[in-house]
């Protein structure tokens, strides 16, 4: 696959894809504004992985019983 980036912008900030957005894995590098909110997300088929670089973040995952758990991002942990 030939090398590959696009940077998306979005009201809290950026993100920046290294792989396609029509594979059923994207990478991608998420810069959010500090103050800033993303939006609650679903992806039935797409998998993300993410990593904290710097900052602090909470995430609202849900779990197999669809009951929503809030988690605290640590820097250095995936």
């Amino acid at each position: 696959m030939p090398p590959y980036q696009k940077k998306v912008e979005k009201p809290w900030g950026y993100e920046i894809h290294w792989t396609p957005s029509d594979l059923p894995y994207v990478g991608k590098i998420l810069h959010i504004n500090a103050g800033k909110r993303l939006s609650l997300q679903r992806h039935d088929k797409k998998q993300e992985t993410w990593y904290m670089m710097k900052g602090k973040a909470k995430v609202v995952w849900d779990n197999e019983k669809k009951e929503l758990i809030e988690t605290e991002l640590e820097y250095g942990r995936g």
